[in-house]
């Protein structure tokens, strides 16, 4: 993976980009694999916003 990838989410990314490249030739599954593994990240995020997001969501600040 390359050291540009400073998180779990950047990783599992990069991951399923190389799955993609890698196993997509082999079996079309892999394609469709390497397509969930990024939904799933997306969703991820989503439901999981990082302390920084959720603090600027919020219209005061995070409560304490």
């Amino acid at each position: 993976l390359p050291k540009e990838c400073t998180s779990v989410q950047q990783c599992y990314v990069e991951l399923s980009k190389q799955v993609k490249e890698s196993l997509g030739k082999v079996d079309p599954y892999f394609q469709k694999l390497a397509d969930a593994m990024v939904t799933w990240i997306e969703a991820w995020d989503e439901l999981n916003p990082t302390t920084s997001k959720a603090e600027s969501a919020a219209p005061n600040g995070a409560a304490k």
